[in-house]
This record gives C-alpha cells, sequence and structure tokens, in this order.
C-alpha cells in the first residue's frame, strides 16, 4: 500500500506544479493540470517550455 500512496503523491505534486507553471506562462490551466495527470513528472518539462495560447484569460486580479 505504501508504493502506491507515493505515486500518487507524485503524480498530485506533479499537477500542483503543471498548474503553477502554466499559471505563470499563460497557459490554459485545465490542460496542464490533465497533462500532470496522465504524464506525472514527465509533463513538467513540457509545461516549463509551453507557450501563451491564444485566447486564454488571464486570472490576475486588476
Amino acid at each position: 500500500m505504501l508504493p502506491l500512496s507515493i505515486l500518487i503523491l507524485i503524480n498530485l505534486l506533479s499537477m500542483l506544479l503543471c498548474y503553477f507553471i502554466a499559471k505563470l506562462k499563460g497557459a490554459k490551466l485545465i490542460k496542464w493540470v490533465v497533462w500532470g495527470a496522465l504524464l506525472g513528472p514527465l509533463a513538467i518539462p513540457f509545461a516549463l517550455f509551453a507557450k501563451k495560447e491564444v485566447g486564454t484569460q488571464s486570472l490576475k486580479n486588476n
């Protein structure tokens, strides 16, 4: 049971990290959270190189 919980924790951390990277880069948040869930830590380098996507709205408080 312990190895499974470690894998789940790593996956959740990857999703969270992809979320914050996408938020900083202006990419689609949901898309990168899903990629983080599917690929785990392998999605992080892809999120780092992601470009701002056309049509995304910023969630900044003005």
